[in-house]
Parts: C-alpha cells; sequence; structure tokens
C-alpha cells in the first residue's frame, strides 16, 4: 500500500486489510487537522461532503493547489489590477512583480491584452509620476502603448530623479592633485559615497556638506531663512541651476494642485476658497475646531470637481470658513450620502455602488485627495467671444481665417456677432512680425572652459518668485555653453552670486576665469571688492 494511493483512491486497493485502510484513512485526515490551518481546514471538515481523504485533498488542491487554484488566481488578479507603485521604493523589482503577476494569469488563462496592461501599470504609478503618465497617455492611440517601453521610461525617470547635477565641465574631469604635487587622475574611479563617477569619497563634496549640515543640526543651530526649493531637479541639458546661499536660492515651480484633507473628526466638508463653489449662498455661524475654539463661517454651498480617476464629484453642504487653510473633506458626510470609504496603509478609495469612484494618497501621515477644478471648462462655455479674443487665443491667427473656418473646425468657438469687427492694430501681432538687423559675426574663438564667461542680470520681474526673488543672474561659458542661473532677491546680490560661480568653476576645473563679458548695465559699480577680483584672477 503507497501513499499515492491515499490521494488517488477512495476505496482500498486490492490485497490491502480494509481495517488498515480505514486506519490509515483516520490518521492521514488527523495530520491534514493538525498541519492545515483550522480556517481553511474548515472547508473540508464534514465527514458527510468529504468522506474520504482524497475528497478532501481534491477540495484543497482546487481552491490552493498551484498556479490554477481559484485563491491564487483570485490574489494575482488584486495584484495586478489594484497595485500601486512607491516611489519611496526601488521601481524594478515592483515592476518586475507586478510582470510576474500578468505572466502567471495569462499562464492560467486569464492574461490581459497589452494594452490592459499598460493601462494598469500607468494606474498604478504615484502621484508624483503623474507628468509622466499624462505624456505618455498624450503620445498616441492607447493600441499603441507597449509595456516594455512604459516600464522603461518609468525607470528612466527614476533615475533622472536620483541623479545629481551636471558638472561644468563633463567632458573633461578635472584631475585632482596629490599630497606630493603629482596629479591624479580620478576620471575613471567611482565614489563610493555618492555613486557618481570622477572623484573618491575622500574628495566628495556631497559628503563634505552631509557632514557639515550634521554637525549644525548637533549643535541646534538655525537653519537660516531660505530652503532649497523641494522640486529643484537636473535638467537634461548642458545648463545647471544653483543655488547662492541661504539668502538666494533656485526653484523651479508648477502649478498647485487643489487637494482636499480626508478627516474623520469633521462633520461637514469644508472648503476656505471662495471660487471652489459652483453655487453659493451666504449665510453667517460659526465653526469649533480641534482645540474647541470657534472660527467663523461665510456661506454654504455646493462644490463640484473632477477626481483623479476621471469621475465628477459633486459635494454639498459644503461650508465656506475663510480662517481655515486646507480644504477638509469629511468621511462622515460621504458615508451618509451612501459612499463607502476604504483606507490601506499608503492610500485609500471612495467607492459608490461598489465603484470606485475616486483614490487618494498617504502624504505626511495624512490622507490626500487630488482634484481638477471643472470651472475653468464651465465658463469658456458660458458666453460667446469676441473675434480679437479667438483670434489671441489662436495663436494669431488671420482674422479672416477665424470667420470663415473657425466655428467648424473648432468645437465650442462661439463668435459673437456683436464683436465681429477686426481691430485696426494688434500689439502682438506687430510685436511678432518686427524685425531687426542681424548682430554682427565675431571671428574670435576661445579654446578652452572659462577663457571667456557671458554674464547678465535680468529684473526686476513684474511677480516674485515663491521663495521672493525678483532679478536672475546668468554665467554663460563661451567654450562649453554651460549656462548657470541665480535667483537673486535685490541687485546687490550679484557680487555674491559672480563669488560663488567663480569659486565654483575654479574648482571644478582647476582654471581661472579669463574674461567676464557684460554689457555693463548699470547693476556692477566699481566696488573694492570687484576691483580687487578683477586683480587677482587677471582677467578683464
Amino acid at each position: 500500500m503507497e501513499g499515492e494511493d491515499l490521494i488517488n483512491l477512495t476505496a482500498a486497493p486490492s490485497g490491502t486489510d480494509v481495517a488498515d485502510w480505514e486506519s490509515l484513512q483516520r490518521r492521514s485526515c488527523a495530520y491534514l487537522r493538525l498541519y492545515v490551518k483550522q480556517d481553511i481546514f474548515s472547508l473540508v471538515a464534514s465527514n458527510t461532503e468529504f468522506p474520504h481523504f482524497k475528497s478532501k485533498w481534491d477540495k484543497l488542491k482546487e481552491l490552493y493547489g498551484g498556479a490554477t487554484g481559484s485563491t491564487t488566481i483570485f490574489n494575482l488578479w488584486i495584484n495586478l489590477t489594484q497595485a500601486c507603485l512607491d516611489d519611496s521604493s526601488p521601481m524594478a523589482p515592483q515592476l518586475a512583480k507586478l510582470n510576474e503577476s500578468r505572466v502567471a494569469l495569462a499562464n492560467a488563462s486569464m492574461g490581459v491584452t497589452d494594452t490592459q496592461y499598460c493601462l494598469i501599470l500607468l494606474n498604478a504609478l504615484p502621484s508624483s509620476y503623474e507628468v509622466l503618465a499624462s505624456t505618455i497617455l498624450a503620445a498616441g492611440l492607447p493600441s499603441a502603448l507597449k509595456h516594455t517601453e512604459i516600464s522603461a521610461r518609468i525607470i528612466n525617470e527614476e533615475g533622472r530623479r536620483s541623479s545629481g547635477s551636471s558638472s561644468l565641465n563633463a567632458a573633461r574631469a578635472a584631475p585632482i592633485k596629490g599630497t606630493k604635487g603629482k596629479a591624479r587622475d580620478h576620471s575613471n574611479l567611482t565614489c563610493h559615497y555618492c555613486q557618481k563617477k570622477g572623484h573618491i569619497q575622500p574628495d566628495c563634496r556631497k559628503k563634505k556638506k552631509d557632514e557639515k549640515d550634521k554637525e549644525k543640526k548637533d549643535k541646534g543651530s538655525a537653519s537660516g531663512s531660505g530652503t532649497k526649493a523641494v522640486n529643484s531637479h537636473v535638467v537634461e541639458t548642458t545648463a545647471s541651476i544653483q543655488e547662492v546661499n541661504d539668502d538666494m536660492s533656485v526653484a523651479l515651480y508648477a502649478a498647485s494642485r487643489s487637494c482636499w484633507m480626508m478627516d474623520s473628526g469633521a462633520t461637514h466638508h469644508i472648503s476656505p476658497h471662495h471660487s471652489d463653489f459652483k453655487d453659493f449662498t451666504p449665510s453667517k455661524g460659526t465653526v469649533r475646531i480641534g482645540d474647541s475654539s470657534t472660527i467663523s463661517q461665510e456661506g454654504v454651498g455646493t462644490v463640484v470637481f473632477k477626481s483623479p480617476q476621471g469621475y465628477s464629484l459633486t459635494l454639498s453642504n459644503v461650508l465656506y470658513v475663510p480662517a481655515v487653510k486646507t480644504r477638509f473633506m469629511s468621511t462622515r458626510a460621504l458615508a451618509q450620502k451612501g459612499a463607502e470609504i476604504t483606507f490601506s496603509e499608503r492610500a485609500f478609495q471612495i467607492a459608490v455602488n461598489r465603484q470606485c469612484v475616486a483614490k487618494g494618497y498617504l502624504d505626511n501621515n495624512l490622507y490626500w485627495l487630488d482634484a481638477a477644478d471643472l470651472s475653468l471648462n464651465t465658463h469658456i462655455g458660458n458666453s460667446p467671444k469676441s473675434l480679437q479674443i479667438w483670434h489671441q487665443r489662436m495663436g494669431h491667427m488671420s482674422f479672416d481665417t477665424l470667420k470663415r473656418r473657425g466655428p467648424s473646425a473648432l468645437k465650442g468657438m462661439d463668435l459673437d456677432s456683436s464683436t465681429m469687427t477686426v481691430p485696426t492694430l494688434c500689439h502682438g501681432c506687430e510685436a511678432g512680425k518686427s524685425t531687426r538687423k542681424p548682430f554682427p559675426g565675431s571671428a574670435k574663438t576661445t579654446r578652452r572652459i572659462l577663457e571667456v564667461v557671458h554674464s547678465d542680470l535680468a529684473g526686476p520681474m513684474q511677480v516674485k518668485s515663491l521663495q521672493g526673488s525678483l532679478y536672475t543672474a546668468t554665467f554663460i561659458d563661451d567654450y562649453s555653453r554651460h549656462a548657470v542661473v541665480y535667483c537673486l532677491r535685490s541687485k546687490d546680490q550679484f557680487v555674491v552670486a559672480l563669488q560663488k560661480f567663480l569659486s565654483w568653476a575654479e574648482t571644478q576645473t582647476s582654471d581661472k576665469l579669463r574674461t567676464l563679458h557684460s554689457d555693463r548695465g548699470g547693476w556692477i559699480g566699481p566696488t573694492k571688492w570687484e576691483s580687487r577680483a578683477l586683480q587677482q584672477n587677471h582677467f578683464r
């Protein structure tokens, strides 16, 4: 009597004593009950429905066995369709795990098409990759998407974000002088601290900066008035944007997004922005907040916005409270309208009639939901616009072409018949078509980096940056065409910017600046420092 007989036969094989067979059946069932979890064994515990060991084994194999078990297929399907990639962890292992789930489902005859898998990948991207997902979707039809290309672009984007700033002399690594005056070439070596080529760990500027910052933090010193921009990154060109000092910093900013914070302690939805409301009714009142204090309520109304999943959501009885600084979405108010809110470790979703209409994310231990405003599209179609406005919107197209082809070629273009007159002068067209004589060519050429650096100061700008800057100082190397941009709050900071540029550029290249070329527009005066710098660096 073999062990395989237990999972292949329901009755005693020929030549086997029936009592021995029944005893073996009882022992096998006892082992099965001992080693299988109680909640799983309960599915086959009935001796009436499953009288033999084989019947119990076959049922468990059907549910959990191999790659074709119902539970395994279900778990693979959930892992694939409800995946959420984490931008704080490496993307390559996460993408490989998703692809393994896709292949396993395909082997079990439950595979998804390549287009469907591409859409699943884009939906699984975190909110910080929203621009990449939009760019991929706008590139063409969904049928043209390839999951291998999407995976490659995700990994490339991750590498771009984690890479360091470009060097002024990327094409020529500067030799580092040894202790005995001899130059040691480290251009082919990799730093074990920042993982970049061209230097070794003892000479790593990033390590020295981190150690200096840590020392300041340990001493409890103040961090300073300026902070580095949170979204500064490396642009894939030869230009770079550098931070000057604590008083001057460089930043690239994107348009702000409307975000709602999920609050289980709020009884009503709250918004501090009057522009959020589709309809509004003034209503005076008070709102009690978490510290038991009260703030004024100015009105109540309805807010309509679009979720990241593309659904139009309408929030009614939203309180207008200008004193708060954040939009609050009440989970209690959503539940009263029949919505189901499910929270996980790093995200949450809102479902209506078991249909997911919105997904949010966890940020700084708070749950947030991004919202796209619908008011722009609403206002565009409310009233017809004049011919002059459509002329400006369509890139200063000719008025005759707009009147003949515009309404039939563009959906939503409703020209106002009362303002069809062609204006006598368009300042945009006049400025765009103006010409001037070309600049004369120059026969002078540079033969090395820092031989000639072109500098200029632009400003003041009409609007301050988020960090209060009004001016930009640029330094462009004539030989390498490498550009460095500094944001300044005032003109007098140009001297500090020039000092920073000289220290950085001369350290990178081990060369001295020979010529600083500027238009002398009145922003550099004959200061003592400039005269001394001219003499020390021997440039004119």
